[in-house]
């Protein structure tokens, strides 16, 4: 409980303080109560038409006091209570006001508020210190007046500035002048093609800082927005290291068409969240409804994510490293029955699938198995009875006890991170610069899995002139995985179907027996090499204040490279030396790669005023075009000739039977294309009725001429409560209380080309 927290009395305090005072005598009777001083008012409130008020600091409410008058004087009773204190009461019809003694008579002040420049503040807060029941809100002129005892202190704030006490003292008049709070000022939302005061967004936009993610250690960004944002589902989908490892899902799918992922824009540019150094990111915004993101139109029919990175900053320049290393642990991981109990269960389920009585685990092979888990014998499984010479079938004959999920699976899995970024730069230039380093391993104990990730990146600004800035921005991005080429969608769950644990993970020569295993260790492996390079500049011009021209031209380049090849694997005979079973006769390689290129280019402009001292407009218009160019080719061919270097040059075209196989070859080149007009107005009155309209004509490559361009438009209204001045005894609280209302229409051309 706030010691200095004051009764509130509503709006007639500041009326009392400003009038002349009266006494009406009324009178009441109490039989011997003990109370509180507090209670006593309380009581005496309860019991007349008098409303108290008083300042805990200055009172010792919790005193002891007996009511025992009767039919006494109210005022009366009120100064026997006050007796042995160093306060006095002031009465103005049915109020009644406690101060010290030598407060002086309550007086009026007046002031007006200004800004550094010295122009007048508009809304601000002007508070009684100690009693947020008296105060007011500054007019258009940044004026104010209340009335206040005459040593009252007086607490100014606004948003945007740092809050300011100003002793009264003996002046009757105040200038005062608010300090910028740089940190509130830079309280900033990013939306589309700009960005707006927190406090007037109306659109439902989510945001967070970099010091909201600079505390997850986590590989993948996506994973650092999970439970950071109400309506923002991340969905883990994938344990794989370098891969994307959350599905995002912005207020559930509203739409058909593709993949439903929300557009990430990094910097404008299109991209995505697992190519990203956490450590770059300055701030993140996700658009989630249509009215925050139809500025994107048919691009973002499954909302937006807008990531700004960190620009330099002047000063001299500081190096700034910082590292991670991570453990991670599979959860939730099932575990095979023994070997014994999985044979009793599978004679029921043949019994009850009808099969008929015949016992499909032998009483022989059961004993065997019990054996081999009692360590009276240490062979897993026996000879084929018909040909001695390879080891019998493991579903049929074996007796081995093995978990394979725990077999596959490691129980810890090693990442580190590394990034090193240098910024500075002086009043006309700026830089940044970093660099990352991501390596993972993969949770599949079998065989290589593992993830490299490269990053760099630049980021220059600079003041050319009065009126014209310019920004560069670069980032390379190079990430390599590597994984068995067996390791598949299904893998996970073939384990529960077909690798039985009465099934050998080795022979009893001690080599290794179970296909699956051998498949996943030497039967090959898959890679995947990922370049990206992204260009951005950035020209800005402001021939007059408020006014700016704003030219965007991107460019990303991407490469990728993929190879996989299967190889035979076989077991090995009883004596360790022949060859057994074998899989995958017809050994094959693939090699493919792909390349984009994509250009964007945006050019709008905004203009910014403030008319009449309280009415704020913003309009933007502008046009957007984005073209991707592709092309890919990929080849495979049989008959792998060395299994230590499998290339298509290093293949013979043959199958296992001798015969020739065409390699087979495909590739192809495409393209497709988006533009589209938009536009936006925003418009509020003190900070506490917005108004915003969003327009956006779009076209897309992906359809017909005659059904190619689409209108969206959206508007959004809001109120902000918080504004008002009967809101200012909770403002300390809430700072921000809105109410609004919006409509948008979005287009999907995520589909085909």
């Amino acid at each position: 409980m706030n010691k200095k927290f004051i009764r509130v009395l509503g709006l007639g305090v500041g009326l009392f303080l400003a009038g002349s005072l009266s006494v009406n005598a009324q009178k009441v009777s109490f039989n011997g109560e003990h109370l509180s001083l507090k209670q006593a008012f309380e009581k005496i409130e309860s019991v007349s038409k008098y409303k108290i008020a008083y300042n805990t600091s200055q009172l010792d409410v919790n005193k002891q006091v007996v009511l025992n008058q009767k039919n006494q004087d109210v005022l009366q009773i009120l100064s026997d209570l006050l007796k042995g204190t160093n306060c006095v009461y002031q009465v103005n019809d049915n109020y009644i006001v406690i101060t010290l003694k030598d407060d002086k008579k309550v007086k009026k002040i007046k002031g007006t508020i200004k800004d550094s420049a010295g122009e007048p503040i508009i809304g601000a807060n002007v508070i009684l210190k100690g009693d947020a029941t008296v105060g007011s809100i500054t007019d258009v002129e940044g004026n104010f007046d209340l009335s206040v005892p005459g040593n009252a202190t007086l607490q100014v704030s606004y948003i945007g500035y740092n809050t300011q006490d100003v002793p009264v003292g003996n002046k009757s008049f105040l200038n005062i002048t608010l300090k910028e709070d740089t940190e509130t000022l830079d309280e900033v939302v990013v939306v589309g093609y700009g960005s707006q005061k927190k406090v007037n967004v109306i659109g439902s936009i989510a945001s967070v800082d970099s010091k909201a993610l600079e505390s997850r250690a986590v590989p993948d960004v996506s994973n650092m927005l999970t439970g950071q944002m109400s309506g923002v589902t991340i969905t883990q989908e994938s344990g794989n290291p370098g891969q994307d490892a959350g599905t995002i899902r912005i207020r559930g799918v509203g739409s058909f068409g593709a993949t439903p992922n929300p557009l990430v824009l990094v910097d404008g540019l299109p991209g995505s969240l697992s190519d990203l150094t956490p450590a770059d990111i300055d701030n993140i915004s996700v658009l989630k409804d249509a009215a925050a993101s139809s500025i994107y139109g048919s691009r973002a029919p499954f909302g937006v994510i807008l990531v700004t990175t960190k620009k330099g900053k002047a000063g001299k320049a500081q190096v700034n490293y910082n590292n991670s290393f991570r453990v991670s642990s599979p959860i939730n991981m099932p575990s095979s029955l023994d070997s014994y109990t999985f044979s009793l269960y599978y004679n029921d389920a043949a019994a009850n699938s009808g099969w008929g009585p015949y016992n499909w685990v032998s009483e022989e092979r059961i004993n065997r198995i019990k054996d081999y888990m009692a360590g009276k014998i240490t062979d897993s499984t026996i000879p084929v009875p018909n040909n001695p010479s390879l080891w019998a079938d493991g579903y049929s004959q074996g007796n081995d006890n093995i978990d394979y999920y725990d077999y596959f699976f490691k129980d810890n899995v090693f990442a580190h991170e590394h990034n090193i970024s240098v910024t500075g730069g002086t009043d006309k230039i700026q830089y940044y610069l970093s660099a990352n380093y991501l390596g993972q391993d993969g949770e599949l104990r079998i065989g290589d899995e593992y993830s490299n990730r490269y990053t760099a990146s630049a980021k220059i600004n600079a003041q050319l002139s009065k009126i014209v800035s310019v920004g560069f921005n670069t980032r390379f991005i190079r990430s390599d995985y590597v994984q068995p080429t067996h390791l598949n969608e299904s893998f996970f769950a073939e384990i529960g179907r077909q690798c039985w644990p009465t099934k050998p993970l080795y022979d009893p020569n001690g080599i290794l027996y179970d296909d699956h295993v051998l498949q996943m260790q030497n039967g090959g492996e898959k890679q995947e090499r990922n370049t990206w390079l992204y260009q951005q500049l950035n020209i800005t011009v402001e021939p007059i204040k408020g006014w700016r021209l704003i030219g965007d031209l991107s460019y990303r380049y991407n490469t990728q490279y993929s190879h996989w090849d299967y190889l035979t694997v076989h077991q090995t005979g009883v004596d360790g030396k022949t060859k057994g079973n074998t899989w995958n006769n017809d050994s094959q390689v693939h090699e493919g790669t792909y390349a984009s290129d994509y250009f964007n280019v945006n050019l709008y402009t905004d203009y910014a005023k403030t008319f009449a001292k309280s009415h704020n407009m913003k309009v933007l218009f502008g046009f957007q075009a984005e073209q991707n160019n592709y092309k890919d080719i990929a080849a495979e061919k049989l008959g792998v000739i060395y299994p230590g270097k499998p290339t298509i040059n290093t293949s013979t075209g043959m199958d296992s039977n001798n015969q020739k196989v065409a390699p087979n070859v495909a590739g192809g080149h495409n393209r497709w294309a988006t533009a589209g007009f938009f536009g936006r107005l925003n418009y509020d009155y003190l900070e506490k009725y917005l108004l915003e309209v969003n327009l956006r004509y779009d076209g897309s490559s992906r359809f017909r001429s005659d059904s190619r361009w689409g209108f969206f438009p959206s508007a959004s209204v809001g109120w902000n409560i918080a504004r008002e001045k009967f809101f200012l005894p909770v403002s300390k609280v809430v700072n921000t209380f809105k109410v609004r209302a919006s409509y948008g229409s979005l287009g999907n051309q995520n589909t085909s080309s």
